[in-house]
């Protein structure tokens, strides 16, 4: 491309079907990051120190360190088969001069249009085969305490996170994270832990030749549906999802 002003949507955003998603993200070793107008703010937050006290919809701040980390996430990636980074092509337009800054870093940057746990939970079928694939191995969620009550899974963890400010405790998942590496089994690992999530994801895409990594960001709230849950703010799509989809999902609503 001559003329970076001209970088298009066509340019970073790409598609894949549901099912062509699904039968990547079932290999051994798998990440999948996940950056959307959260992960975009916090980059902006290097440049505008006003926006550093400013915080996401879920309350997590944006940082300078996170945006650092987030940035570098995408300045260094590259697609492959075992690596693959999703958001809404929707929010090219809104963040185009960042993308072009990003571009010049990186012309190698794919993002694939989408969110896939969302997409999954719209295509029943899919879901259960993909929540099977998980459950052939451990399943480690690094997310806030209400996760150890999710009916999704026969043999998993929850590292816990706080609600508010996940990225404060990075170090401590990572720490937790390569401890459980240590003892050898295969581990699905899926996140539930804000914009820190992605960043971490990446860190250990260098690193780890046996487990998977999944950014399901805010898709598994769905089934957190009694009054006790009330802390979660759901997302536009909850109403939608709970009207069309609670007939297949009845035993894991909660």
């Amino acid at each position: 491309m001559e003329n970076i002003r001209e970088l298009s949507v066509d340019d970073v955003y790409y598609n894949v079907t549901t099912k062509e998603f699904m039968d990547l993200a079932k290999g051994n070793n798998f990440f999948h990051g996940r950056f959307n107008d959260g992960e975009f703010n916090s980059i902006q937050s290097i440049k505008n120190s006003l926006n550093v006290n400013s915080s996401n919809c879920d309350g997590h701040q944006y940082f300078y360190e996170l945006g650092v980390d987030i940035k570098q996430v995408l300045t260094e990636y590259e697609y492959s088969n075992n690596y693959i980074i999703s958001g809404g092509e929707n929010y090219f337009h809104d963040f185009k001069p960042m993308f072009i800054e990003l571009y010049k870093e990186n012309s190698k940057l794919r993002i694939q249009n989408g969110y896939f746990y969302y997409d999954l939970i719209m295509n029943p079928e899919y879901f259960e085969e993909f929540n099977s694939f998980l459950n052939e191995k451990e399943v480690v969620i690094i997310g806030p305490d209400y996760m150890q009550e999710i009916k999704l899974f026969k043999n998993f963890q929850v590292i816990e996170i706080p609600l508010r400010n996940a990225y404060l405790s990075k170090k401590i998942v990572c720490d937790k994270i390569n401890e459980l590496n240590e003892i050898g089994e295969p581990i699905n690992y899926c996140f539930v832990a804000g914009m820190m999530s992605s960043v971490i994801i990446h860190e250990f895409s260098k690193l780890d030749k046996k487990n998977s990594y999944f950014n399901i960001g805010s898709a598994w709230d769905y089934f957190f549906q009694s009054s006790k849950y009330n802390m979660i703010k759901h997302r536009g799509i909850y109403n939608d999802l709970v009207n069309k989809y609670n007939k297949n999902y009845i035993k894991y609503i909660i």
